[in-house]
């Protein structure tokens, strides 16, 4: 019928831990549990619900795309069922923009571990209560973009969560965020999302620039100007029997010795992201592989570039730049086998 009945609550009581209590309009005056006192003095934004929109767990999580203000987007997951690079890579995790390549395992594997551990904290207010978030308008610093599977059996039934990352409060500790299409604007501690700054395709990617699962490998031609190498593996038809290496036609003795010049050609590492993807010049060696798996091979190709580093060309694309240095030994080991 509209009747209201306010109290008010007042200061503690000297000789008790309850707080003075009394109806609005009357004289008496009460004691109330501190319990009851300071459940409704609460302010009402620590009385919000906080919740994420489910768990978040690193061994499910199947896809991640980052998207930051000035920089590219960075989209990384694993390799799909089927897909021709499932075979012979070493690493089950692709960086899928802005390139797609290999991705280094275990800084993925940190990533999505990192992202796993994203928590509410706090609920900050609604956004036209609050100023300098950085997600007005639906804009932010970072937004992020999880796709996990629902259970970890299932990989085909999966759920995607949207996180949008704004600026931090102005003590530094706490970071606005705000999850899915709810326009509420919650705090997470900053820590946990500081992982977002490294998350960079120079960080990601796979620094092996051609890192071929021996297994997966049926010969490799290599050439450097007039020279070639010709290395060809017969894989025994079971586990008991053993592999049968050739170099030019002539089979090898010491298998160790083969599986050490095999290990310096898929060793070279790229130390850097070249700023040009087209790239062209005088190749300085070419290592062509031909795979178990079907007739499509992988050539990856050492450009001259300057005095110091040459460019790395694999699916007609130079993504990398590596040290001479490591071509030149490379070139040393296949001279002296």
């Amino acid at each position: 019928d509209g009747t209201e009945t306010r109290w008010r609550i007042g200061d503690r009581a000297p000789t008790s831990t309850a707080s003075y209590f009394m109806r609005e309009g009357e004289r008496a005056v009460y004691l109330l549990y501190a319990s009851a006192a300071e459940s409704l003095s609460r302010e009402r934004n620590d009385m919000h619900t906080l919740s994420m929109p489910g768990e978040l767990q690193s061994d499910r999580i199947r896809n991640v795309v980052i998207q930051a203000t000035g920089r590219d987007t960075l989209e990384i997951g694993y390799s799909e069922e089927g897909a021709a690079d499932r075979e012979y890579s070493i690493s089950a995790l692709r960086l899928r923009q802005p390139f797609y390549y290999t991705a280094n395992t275990e800084r993925g594997m940190q990533l999505f571990e990192s992202v796993s551990a994203l928590g509410i904290t706090a609920f900050a207010g609604m956004p036209d209560e609050l100023a300098n978030t950085g997600l007005e308008d639906g804009n932010s610093r970072y937004r992020l973009t999880v796709t996990q599977t629902k259970t970890a059996e299932n990989l085909t039934d999966t759920e995607t969560f949207v996180f949008r990352v704004g600026n931090r409060t102005e003590d530094g500790k706490q970071v606005f965020i705000a999850v899915d299409s709810t326009p509420a604007v919650y705090l997470t501690d900053a820590g946990t999302v500081s992982f977002l700054e490294d998350a960079t395709p120079a960080y990601l990617v796979d620094q092996f620039s051609n890192l071929i699962y021996i297994n997966a490998v049926r010969c490799i031609e290599l050439r450097a100007g007039a020279e070639s190498w010709m290395l060809e593996i017969d894989h025994g038809p079971d586990g008991k029997t053993a592999d049968v290496f050739r170099v030019n036609g002539k089979t090898v003795e010491d298998a160790s010795a083969f599986r050490k010049l095999y290990q310096q050609i898929i060793g070279l590492t790229s130390s850097r992201l070249s700023e040009d993807y087209d790239l062209d010049g005088e190749v300085l060696l070419s290592v062509r592989y031909t795979l178990e798996s079907g007739p499509d091979g992988l050539l990856v190709e050492y450009l001259d570039y300057d005095a110091d580093y040459c460019a790395v060309r694999r699916d007609g694309l130079t993504l990398f730049l590596m040290k001479k240095e490591q071509l030149e030994s490379l070139m040393d080991a296949l001279h002296t086998f």
